[in-house]
């Protein structure tokens, strides 16, 4: 593999940082919860993803969902922009060689980055992305399908911009703030992503409003609601919108 090249690295627009990354304490947080991994395994599931293949997680942060795929049973290359995330990112899965970060952004993504992997994938990614940078990823990842068969697939799961509680959360966390987020509700992220014979955008629904610690104590069978794709708008109760493609059979 030969993504691990810093020294070519492309300045970062400030839009893709965080104003202050280390005040995200949140994003620190495994998703490991039941209700995130059952998403997890439906994402992998949709898009022909197996355990044991390498996928790129682009904007990993602090690895919250790094650590989900890893549980998932997928190697990760981890690419994360922001040199404070990445440092702590490294440190976390510093024993862990499933795991490489590297401080890749989306607008340096080249198509030697896409030998030997099966996918490349994000979360609460796009909405912080430019439309410039959205065109850079679709062109990218249009080239990837065509010139390397191996590439099965991409996926990014997002805020619901329909869900009460990210404008809740934005207002009342200190560390996060509406010119920071506002792509969840501005970008219509299905104008600039690529759109071909690949099957994509796919556009759905998946996860469920209360809390994961009211979910934790539910039974399991009211932990697994929500979590296959609905191919239909955004209803206020779900978490996530899926977009993504994958290659068509045949192909």
């Amino acid at each position: 593999m030969t993504i691990e090249r810093p020294d070519k690295q492309r300045p970062n627009l400030p839009s893709t940082l965080y104003r202050d990354a280390s005040s995200h304490t949140y994003m620190r947080k495994w998703e490991h919860d039941q209700h995130h991994v059952l998403i997890g395994r439906t994402l992998l599931r949709t898009f022909g993803l197996t355990a044991g293949d390498t996928v790129i997680e682009m904007g990993a942060g602090f690895g919250r969902y790094t650590n989900l795929l890893r549980q998932l049973g997928l190697r990760v290359i981890a690419c994360e922009p922001d040199p404070a995330m990445l440092a702590e990112l490294s440190n976390r899965f510093s024993d862990d060689d499933g795991v490489t970060a590297v401080p890749l952004a989306i607008e340096a993504l080249e198509q030697s980055d896409f030998e030997d992997i099966k996918g490349l994938c994000g979360f609460h990614v796009l909405h912080h992305l430019t439309p410039a940078m959205l065109h850079t990823l679709a062109e990218q990842l249009s080239k990837a399908f065509a010139r390397h068969p191996d590439f099965r697939c991409w996926f990014f799961l997002e805020p619901n911009h329909y869900n009460p509680l990210y404008v809740v959360q934005t207002l009342i966390d200190p560390a996060m703030s509406f010119s920071e987020e506002r792509g969840i509700w501005l970008t219509k992220f299905s104008d600039h992503l690529p759109v071909s014979k690949n099957d994509g955008p796919y556009i759905g629904a998946i996860g469920i409003f209360p809390p994961r610690s009211v979910l934790a104590g539910l039974p399991k069978r009211a932990v697994q609601i929500a979590t296959s794709i609905r191919r239909t708008r955004p209803r206020p109760y779900h978490l996530y919108r899926v977009f993504g493609g994958h290659r068509s059979k045949g192909e």
